[in-house]
């Protein structure tokens, strides 16, 4: 009969995106579904986006934990059958003539496979004052989507926004960008088509010119990012 593992592996790093982002009814969701997983093997959609980027993110970490438990097992169990490490056994020399021959090298014994070592993920929730950063993703994401000058792609949006807090960057950070970029779109009357996508703002990092304010009220050739449609990305 084929052995269920009756457990479920995590990486603890990931413990601060459950408890400082989400909200208890989606950390809920999330568990149980994560529970469901690990006893059926069954995946579950969410139309939540920030609940779905969380959740295939565990689910990926809870397949490489298994991966290296399986390959650990196989290594113990390849052992066993070899009979394991060889027990010391002290051999009386036998004397011929006065003289005691040297005693036989024994053979290397069997080694386990090197495992990998874990890398610790980067802590994602301390700010670069090192102090903790609590806040509520969803409402802040909402803040920076009624600042943005075009409301396009809200799902995409999100789950950019959603990774950049994973990376360690603060939400004001975003919010402010979004704030300046619009003023300085207003300032120029630049058309429709013209304007940067917000998933691409965030995701490619365009916000970094504006987190400190409009880049036009310090040089007069600042850069305005155009996308026209069908570049989008």
């Amino acid at each position: 009969m084929e052995d269920k593992k009756q457990t479920l592996m995590l990486f603890t790093d990931q413990a601060g995106l459950v408890t400082n982002v989400m909200t208890d009814e989606q950390s809920g969701k999330l568990f149980k579904s994560l529970l469901l997983f690990a006893t059926e093997g069954k995946q579950t959609e969410f139309d939540d986006p920030l609940l779905r980027e969380v959740y295939k993110m565990m689910i990926d970490g809870i397949v490489r934990l298994n991966d290296r438990y399986e390959k650990r097992r196989a290594v113990n169990i390849a052992n066993g059958r070899r009979g394991g490490r060889p027990k010391k056994t002290e051999s009386k020399a036998k004397k011929t003539d006065g003289f005691i021959s040297e005693p036989k090298k024994s053979l290397p014994l069997p080694q386990p496979l090197p495992q990998p070592q874990l890398q610790p993920e980067p802590n994602i929730y301390i700010s670069a004052d090192n102090s903790e950063s609590e806040y509520d993703c969803l409402s802040e994401f909402e803040k920076f989507w009624d600042k943005y000058p075009i409301h396009e792609g809200r799902d995409r949006t999100q789950r950019a926004f959603a990774k950049l807090i994973m990376e360690g960057w603060e939400p004001m950070q975003m919010i402010q960008a979004a704030e300046h970029y619009a003023k300085q779109i207003d300032r120029k009357g630049t058309e429709r088509e013209y304007i940067t996508r917000p998933w691409n703002f965030l995701s490619k990092k365009m916000f970094t010119d504006f987190v400190e304010g409009d880049n036009d009220e310090n040089d007069a050739n600042g850069p305005v990012y155009q996308v026209r449609d069908g570049f989008y990305g």
